[in-house]
């Protein structure tokens, strides 16, 4: 037939044969060919999917008859388990992007599973890959939204096929869980539905890139074709847990703008999404025979690959156009009947052509025909999905059929001008339209994916119309039916009977259809409700009486037909029932727990499924915890703190007296200097002084704007960067700029006046403070000055320095702190401090002071100076001995009132649970974000749809379960009138306030250069403005103590921690401003925490091991015993500390220098390996920051190998991330385990259930129930060996098999050991229910 339709083209092409002749002979030719090679029609019986903003097919259609685009940001609750596993992974790499996640559309919660429903333990589900637990859930909704149970299902010869690809869960968890394997094996996805279910004719992976799900359902047809099964699953999912920007929008593939433009003029790229669908098949000819539910009909498929094309990743139009061909040809279809295309669409310029080529080549074949086939791209609504592209595509094409619509294509506004749409049989659809088809011609619809390699998938869909008995017709006669809904949990028992409520009220489904699905085509778990009803109308009432009833009410509505239980246990037990048995007596063996026989309860015809909604399943969070490389190997060689370690771990910054070499007059003044001019005098005094030898400096006085007054005298407005930029500008351009010696910063060098009058005088200080540095680093940036310059901060009365100051400004504090982080992060700069006094001092003695700072050589490592009195000081780290501080003893008030700024925090909720765990307190805690009202508490947890509200919710009841009060204000600490509010009704309701802690934290991390003024002040203002404003609203209280949670970072400071340091300088400095007005407050400088650290990249995680929860108690109670200012807190690892020295700039003690300087090894005898771990890691970084070697590693590939091998011998060696694996086991699998089903005590079955509990992750435990019904081989391993360990036994693994329950296998050791073991008499009598259904 072939060379006929080539004949006839011939003909055609010498004008021997008209067109108008030729296309009708092709018809005919093409349709009789069709006939000849036709495959079995295959049936969608079952569908079910999880889209960006779609949660099922029913909102999968809204969405796209709505117009939606889902593409968005990443989820802020994603971000939080993925940020600090992927700052690690490039911590340190050469050419490392920049940490920005791509927007994109995503899925809302990747960590929510119900694992009870699938009899999979916490310890495994933890271990499972998301996709996998995914997927579980997405087929379990497609097998009952095609009516089948899994009863039904068990042992079938049913076949499952999966398009999927890498699954990264892996890379986080492999080196620390220990059964992480089987979940995250790519092969372990398909063959757990297997597993699961029984199922008997093999588990398919298929990875074709984007097409690998229209790839599965191809070999899904080919598998019902051959009779390789009878019914099929396939499907397709993907998820990007790392979506971070790679750079793929510069290369044409990724749109720069997150915007998928299929076909249109503006396309640039394509946009990532996520996502899972599932459909299950059946010949058609099976479907209709089993009265099956049939959404639409496959009439053929064809899977073909490019070749060799342009390039491995170009696409091919020959391909394509061939490949709808032979989809056509498969089909037995005329191509001009398919009126909608579901294109592949990715909106990229090299694709979109290429695609619209192959299909009007390939309509071309057969007709002249334009513009009369919709063409449509799911990909603008809700992305490109990967390997879950081409099964997006066939849903909503299945959808379109369904509802005789199609939607339109998002983003399209000019045609691409490379694509000649008004002579194509296709035109791009704008609108939800009504899809309208020739009379006696089915709508049909193809559906494409193209993998990225070149092997491409089409299919054609056809719509179902059924020709069955009628709703009206089945429900003529008013007979009694059986409706029975039941559920594994109490939370999914409501959440379906509102389903079904909401469900009857909208469909148009046969009433005993729907009896028969519920029935039959569902699982029969412990929570049960029967209704014997005669109308869908009947059922819809007693559904709503039952909602609407409680629970204690429901017994009685037997009377009415409705029956409710809740099988807390049951006797395996099956009822052989048949036609004649009547509804009441079934209700009765069911309410019983009875395992029904339902399908000899229906005839033939009346066995008719019907889509009803789906089991909504408990997710509870599964989720690893993460552990840092870096922690797991400082975790090897750490020895828990003893008590009397911790009082080491105490510090404060001193000032001793440092004094100065004189020098002579003329080397003070090198320069010229650039001075921001004080308003007392010390600017001029020093330019008077620098101008007598002919070294003129220039001077910028603050004012109300930029001004040249002078080519030596500028002003400029403190509070704009504009002003800062043009300064430098005018600078660079009159030569001045390159023969700087440095900036002198005097703006803070103030009158005798405190800025903490007022909360507007604070904020405006800080412009002539930190915000002014921070606008001249940005100026100088942008003008690229890169000559080394000194750079001093001057100030007067910054800090406390000696115990006669009277005069302290916390407000200018900020400005050192910020200065310590810049001296980091700006190497090409000298930065210093210097604290000076004016009261009684002329301008030139505190200029002369100034100026001997400025001599060349003195002191360069003194980075903060101070004068007192003709005297200079300057500032060491010292531990502080706690025996000879003074003790105030502070304890915690029965029934205290206790205010908590950032108490929903993770070390602000440890604060409150240290002191709710010595006496039952009213905790007032305030935090930003509302919640609902206390009332609507159970109801978020229920839903699970705020997981930030319901994580705080959680840790607040956890307060009231330790015995203490919770009220919970939305305010913000910075703001005074809100706080005001909130006191006065704290007074009104509670009386006296006895405590107030600020333990708010916000830290944006950035360098200097890369942060703009509103992220500097997001750092700042809890910590300086709400600091002030808890001070103001409390302090007509009697409060027993104040404490600021301040950090180590105003101590040390760290890289991209400018803002962070500033404003813990003012909380160190702001509570010796108050001890000197007689008000006792507590700054502590804490280090790295263990719990929810808030960022890996603080310096002081490099230079401090993380305090622990236990650790954490222990320094609070020190706290609370002592009187303190100021302490820093910190298990300082010394070895970082003193490699850090050049950067930090930070001098000791003698006592410390003593004793630091001993040689690291000695320190760590006892653990050789972590020190030779972390010394290779040190080599690593070294290596890997200098291009020559890395490039040398990266060309000479059997250098990089033998690297490789060397490292891989080396960590294998040593091991330390198998110690960390297994501490971090026994630190999660702690559990205290409770026994059920225990006759009489028995120590053995007692340690057999910890020994379970621990590795299942369960903390209930039947002694009865088989290991191996949430257990594996894997799992097995390690119990046997703790019950070696734990009951001095050596236990043969057959006799486990043998034994798999704790009961019995306690029974076998103690007879084993000799041990009398009495059995009771009912012992036989075990309730179970049963191991697959229940």
């Amino acid at each position: 037939m072939k060379l006929v339709q080539n004949y006839l083209l011939a003909q055609v092409a010498a004008k021997n044969l008209s067109k108008m002749d030729a296309l009708p002979m092709i018809k005919e030719l093409f349709e009789n060919q069709s006939k000849t090679i036709k495959v079995d029609d295959i049936a969608i019986i079952g569908m079910s999917c999880r889209f960006p903003g779609a949660n099922g097919t029913d909102e999968f259609w809204k969405n796209m008859a709505n117009e939606v685009d889902s593409i968005r940001d990443f989820p802020e609750n994603r971000k939080q388990d993925v940020d600090r596993p992927i700052r690690d992974y490039f911590k340190g790499k050469r050419h490392a992007p920049d940490l920005n996640y791509r927007r994109g559309a995503y899925l809302d919660r990747v960590d929510l599973f119900d694992a009870q429903f699938f009899n999979i333990t916490p310890v495994e589900a933890r271990c499972m890959d998301p996709l996998q637990r995914i997927f579980l859930e997405v087929t379990w909704e497609a097998i009952e939204n095609a009516g089948y149970s899994e009863k039904e299902l068990y042992g079938s010869r049913t076949g499952v096929y999966v398009g999927d690809t890498d699954a990264d869960y892996l890379k986080l968890i492999q080196e620390m869980e220990p059964y992480a394997l089987p979940g995250n094996t790519l092969s372990v996805i398909a063959s757990r539905i297997a597993y699961m279910l029984n199922l008997s004719s093999g588990s398919h992976l298929i990875d074709t890139a984007c097409s690998a799900s229209l790839a599965a359902v191809h070999h899904a047809i080919k598998g019902l074709i051959t009779g390789d099964c009878e019914m099929a699953i396939a499907g397709g999912l993907n998820l990007t847990l790392f979506p971070i920007d790679e750079g793929l929008a510069d290369i044409g593939i990724a749109s720069p703008d997150s915007v998928a433009r299929t076909f249109d003029a503006a396309a640039n790229g394509t946009v990532w999404g996520e996502g899972c669908g599932v459909i299950i098949l059946k010949t058609l000819e099976k479907a209709k025979k089993d009265g099956d539910y049939i959404h639409a009909v496959i009439k053929g498929s064809s899977m073909n690959s490019d070749g060799r094309s342009n390039g491995i990743t170009a696409p091919s139009a020959l391909a394509q156009t061939e490949l709808i061909k032979e989809a056509w040809r498969n089909a037995g279809v005329p191509p001009h009947t398919v009126t909608y295309f579901e294109a592949h669409g990715t909106g990229t310029r090299l694709g979109d052509p290429i695609e619209i080529e192959g299909i009007s080549n390939a309509f071309r074949s057969y007709t002249d025909e334009r513009q009369f086939c919709a063409l449509g791209a799911v990909k603008t609504n809700i992305g490109h999905l990967d390997t879950a592209a081409g099964i997006a595509g066939l849903i909503k094409s299945v959808l379109l059929l369904k509802h005789k619509q199609i939607p339109a294509t998002l983003h399209f506004n000019e045609p691409n001008p490379h694509i000649a749409f008004i002579d194509s049989p296709v035109y791009v659809n704008t609108e939800l339209i009504p899809w309208e088809t020739m009379e006696d011609t089915p709508r049909r619809a193809g559906v494409s994916a193209f993998g990225i390699a070149g092997t491409n998938c089409h299919v054609i869909l056809e719509e179902y119309e059924d020709v069955g008995i009628s709703r009206s017709q089945k429900e003529l006669e008013p007979v009694p039916h059986l409706f029975t809904l039941s559920a594994k949990s109490k939370e999914s028992f409501i959440q379906l009977v509102d389903c079904y409520r909401t469900y009857l009220a909208e469909t148009d489904s046969s009433f005993t259809d729907i009896c028969f699905t519920s029935n039959y085509g569902r699982g029969h778990y412990t929570y049960r409700l029967a209704i014997i009803v005669t109308s869908l109308e009947e059922l819809q009432a007693k559904l709503d009486i039952f909602g609407s009833t409680s629970e204690a009410g429901r017994d009685k509505l037997k009377e009415q037909g409705i029956y409710y239980t809740f099988l807390s246990k049951r006797v395996e037990k099956r009822t052989v029932a048949d036609s004649d048995y009547s509804v009441n007596t079934v209700v009765k063996e069911y309410m019983l727990g009875s395992e029904i026989n339902w399908e000899y309860l229906y005839t033939a015809d009346q066995r008719r499924r019907v889509p009803l909604p789906f089991y909504p399943f408990s997710g509870k969070r599964h989720w690893f915890d993460y552990v840092p490389e870096q922690e797991a190997v400082q975790a090897t060689i750490r020895v828990q703190a003893s008590s009397q370690a911790i009082d080491n771990w105490f510090y404060q910054m001193q000032w001793v007296r440092k004094p100065l070499e004189p020098v002579e007059q003329s080397q003070t003044v090198e320069g010229p200097w650039l001075i921001l001019a004080d308003d007392e005098g010390i600017a001029a005094a020093m330019n008077d002084r620098a101008s007598t030898l002919g070294k003129d400096s220039i001077l910028v006085e603050a004012a109300d704007g930029f001004a040249k007054v002078s080519a030596f005298r500028y002003r400029i407005n403190p509070a704009s960067p504009e002003d800062y930029l043009t300064l430098v500008a005018e600078l660079a351009d009159c030569d001045s700029l390159r023969h700087l010696r440095g900036i002198i910063h005097l703006w803070t060098c103030t009158d005798i006046r405190s800025s903490l009058r007022s909360l507007q005088d604070l904020h405006a200080s800080q412009e002539k403070g930190v915000l002014s540095l921070f606008h001249l680093l940005h100026a100088l940036k942008v003008y690229e000055v890169q000559q080394s310059l000194d750079i001093k901060i001057v100030s007067n009365y910054a800090n406390l320095v000696n115990k006669d100051d009277t005069y302290i400004f916390p407000e200018k504090a900020s400005l050192w702190g910020m200065m310590k982080v810049a001296a980091q992060e700006f190497a090409e700069y000298r930065f210093s401090s210097i604290d000076i006094e004016t009261i009684g001092r002329t301008a030139e003695e505190s200029a002369s002071e100034v100026m001997r700072e400025l001599a060349p050589g003195q002191h360069a490592g003194d980075q903060v100076v101070a004068w007192r009195s003709d005297v200079r000081y300057t500032q060491q780290l010292e531990r502080v001995e706690l025996s000879k501080l003074p003790r105030k003893e502070i304890k915690v008030r029965e029934e205290g009132v206790y205010l908590i700024a950032g108490g929903v925090g993770v070390v602000g909720m440890e604060t409150c649970k240290y002191l709710a765990r010595r006496v039952g307190v009213t905790f007032v805690i305030i935090h930003r974000l509302p919640l609902p009202s206390r009332e609507q508490w159970d109801e978020v947890l229920r839903n699970n749809d705020n997981p930030q509200a319901g994580e705080r919710i959680r840790n607040l009841l956890a307060l009231e379960e330790l015995g203490s009060k919770v009220c919970y204000y939305a305010a913000d600490i910075t703001d005074e009138v809100a706080m005001r509010k909130v006191m006065n009704d704290v007074k009104d309701r509670f009386g006296q306030v006895h405590g107030v802690i600020n333990a708010t934290m916000h830290l944006e991390e950035g360098r200097i250069e890369q942060q703009d003024r509103t992220a500097i002040l997001r750092n700042m203002e809890s910590k300086i403005a709400g600091t002030w404003v808890l001070n103001e609203v409390t302090k007509d209280q009697q409060l027993d103590f104040v404490l600021l949670f301040s950090s180590f970072a105003s101590v040390l400071g760290g890289a991209g921690l400018s803002g962070y340091a500033a404003a813990n300088a003012f909380m160190d400095q702001y509570v010796h401003y108050q001890s000197r007005r007689g008000i006792e407050m507590t700054a502590i400088n804490w280090s790295f925490f263990e719990m929810g650290a808030t960022s890996n990249q603080m310096s002081d995680h490099e230079l401090s091991f993380p305090i622990s929860r236990d650790e954490y108690g222990l320094l609070l109670d020190r706290v609370f015993k002592y009187q303190m200012t100021q302490v820093a807190i910190a298990n300082i690892r010394i070895e970082r500390l003193v490699q850090a020295l050049s950067l930090l700039n930070i001098q000791f003690s003698s006592s410390l220098t003593q004793e630091w300087i001993e040689p690291v090894s000695s320190r760590f005898d006892d653990a050789p390996s972590g020190q030779i771990l972390e010394s290779y890691q040190e080599l690593k970084r070294v290596m890997q920051s200098n291009e020559a070697i890395h490039d040398s590693l990266q060309r000479n590939i059997e250098l990089g190998a033998k690297f490789v091998a060397f490292e891989e011998l080396l960590y294998a060696t040593l091991e330390p991330h198998k110690e960390i694996a297994e501490s971090n086991i026994r630190k999660q699998f702690e559990l205290k385990v409770t026994l059920h089903g225990a006759e009489g005590d028995s120590p053995t079955e007692r340690i057999l259930g910890q020994i379970w509990g621990e590795v299942l992750g369960l903390e209930h435990i039947d002694v009865h129930t088989d290991f191996f019904e949430s257990g594996d081989s894997l799992m097995l391993m390690s119990v046997v060996t703790k019950i070696n360990e734990r009951l001095s036994v050596d236990l043969p693994i057959n006799i486990f098999f043998q034994e798999p329950t704790v009961h019995g296998l306690s029974r076998w050791i103690d007879e084993a050991k000799g041990t009398v073991f009495e059995e009771t008499d009912d012992m036989d009598d075990i309730p179970l229910l049963p191991r697959h259904f229940g």
